[in-house]
């Protein structure tokens, strides 16, 4: 008679193998939502950024920056147009110093984008960029 042998996995195995998962579970997960955390601010850095440029054409122009009111998705004064975004859809613009200094601000309107990425520029010196908590 010719015994069967059975075939398949045993117990140990499979604990095994759901240990690795794990572990590279509790590895992943942070650098991924670390990840997608970046790419989604990267959105807001850019509508900043754009509002800078072109900031700074009407500064060439008028000699002084231009406010722009909060809740504000398009200017067509400042040819900046944030509907078409995902994450910040909205933005303003405060001034100060007498026309020579201003912050731009993206809002991020949506669960996935808690934060505001904000934009501080003037003549004198560098700008700098700030992502800041809601």
């Amino acid at each position: 008679m010719s015994r069967k042998r059975n075939q398949g996995f045993t117990l140990v195995e499979l604990v095994v193998v759901m240990v690795i998962i794990g572990i590279l579970a509790v590895i992943s997960v942070p650098m991924y939502r670390n990840y997608v955390e970046r790419a989604i601010q990267s959105e807001g850095r850019a509508l900043v950024g754009g509002i800078a440029s072109a900031q700074k054409v009407y500064y060439a122009e008028h000699g002084t920056f231009m406010a722009v009111a909060a809740g504000t998705s398009q200017s067509t004064t400042l040819g900046v147009d944030a509907r078409s975004n995902t994450y910040f859809t909205t933005f303003s613009v405060t001034t100060g110093g007498g026309g020579t200094l201003f912050t731009a601000t993206a809002v991020g309107g949506v669960a996935d984008a808690p934060w505001n990425v904000v934009y501080r520029g003037n003549i004198a010196a560098a700008p700098t960029i700030t992502v800041v908590d809601q």
